[in-house]
């Protein structure tokens, strides 16, 4: 009876055993990086019109025929449809005091926001917008139309070196590594868009300089974490 009582302990034990063991594997866990850089090809434009005249008819009619020359502009250009869109637009009221005398300023301002695909149409293209009215250049954004598959290509090579670390780690124990039991993914970093705040100037003068634009590049982070199975 001992022995059977015994017997029964010790297959209950061993069944423990390997249920912990299977439950909880030797695993050794790593962080996996990895970094990719691509030259921007396109140009992100944010821009906005501005009228102010003593009548909101006259100063929405100025803006509404600035805004015509500026779309013929684009559609020259080649920008497509999909790649022009209106931000917002504004109507104003203030008050301007010249000595003692109160005027009624009436103020038309529409944002848009503008994609080259072609960087470099760049120069020709601001001082574009500029000689056809447009009254503020705001930020200037550099992008590439590679951004979607260097995700892919950055989060692939990012559990490459996990793999490539945690082998070379074990190496050293003399073990081996085995599947992996799990893997968490950071978010993957976008890149920093430069950006640029541009100072209205002649178009003349802007096109007659040369070429003023140095994007440089764009930098795409992946990583990602993964435990290994130790063998």
């Amino acid at each position: 009876m001992k022995k059977v009582t015994l017997f029964v302990f010790l297959l209950f034990f061993c069944m423990i055993t390997i249920q912990a063991q299977t439950m909880n594997p030797a695993l050794i866990t790593v962080n996996g990086e990895s970094e990719l850089t691509v030259t921007p090809d396109e140009v992100a434009f944010n821009f906005s019109i501005t009228n102010r005249e003593s009548n909101l008819e006259k100063a929405k009619a100025k803006n509404d025929e600035t805004i015509r020359k500026i779309l013929a502009f684009c559609k020259q250009q080649g920008i497509t449809d999909k790649d022009i869109k209106t931000d917002y637009v504004q109507l104003n009221t203030y008050d301007d005091y010249v000595g003692n005398v109160k005027n009624t300023v009436y103020e038309a301002r529409q944002s848009m926001s503008v994609l080259l695909r072609n960087i470099s149409a760049y120069d020709k293209f601001s001082s574009g917008l500029i000689s056809n009215g447009v009254t503020q250049l705001g930020n200037i954004e550099f992008r590439s139309s590679k951004i979607k598959s260097m995700e892919e290509q950055v989060r692939l090579a990012a559990v490459k070196n996990a793999k490539t670390k945690a082998e070379a780690m074990v190496k050293e124990l003399g073990q081996t590594i085995g599947k992996a039991y799990f893997i968490t993914e950071s978010n993957v970093d976008m890149p920093v868009n430069p950006m640029m705040k541009v100072m209205m100037s002649d178009a003349k003068d802007r096109e007659s300089s040369g070429p003023t634009l140095a994007p440089g590049e764009l930098k795409v982070n992946g990583n990602v974490t993964v435990s290994f199975e130790l063998k």
